[in-house]
């Protein structure tokens, strides 16, 4: 159930001790809104993406069947998703694309460093 603290540690380069830390309750998993409001708190700019919109890169996806199963995965600048969850985890990057999670993306986040001064 991490997933989240994997996905957001790639995007935003804070460190997965850091976000542990910061919300001790991440690896049992977070909402949408949870993860949003924690990014803002760091001082990015959450951008949220609804299944039919066109996103940018680099960004969390969040596939699934809601409610029951609900994961994050990563895509990277140059396109290449990385899946921590235990079915991918070993697959490389370039090798997934969405395909891989059938039609199930939920909504996507891609976050900006909101600049100060």
């Amino acid at each position: 159930m991490d997933c989240g603290v994997e996905v957001f540690s790639a995007l935003t380069n804070l460190t997965r001790d850091e976000i542990l830390e910061d919300m001790p309750g991440s690896v049992n998993g977070k909402t949408v809104d949870e993860w949003k409001a924690y990014l803002e708190k760091k001082g990015f700019e959450a951008l949220q993406f609804g299944p039919d919109d066109t996103y940018t890169l680099p960004c969390a996806h969040l596939v699934g069947w809601p409610p029951n199963y609900c994961h994050w995965i990563y895509q990277a600048s140059d396109g290449g998703i990385h899946d921590s969850g235990p079915v991918n985890r070993y697959v490389p990057p370039k090798q997934l694309t969405l395909a891989h999670f059938g039609n199930s993306r939920i909504l996507s986040i891609a976050v900006t460093r909101v600049k100060k001064g």
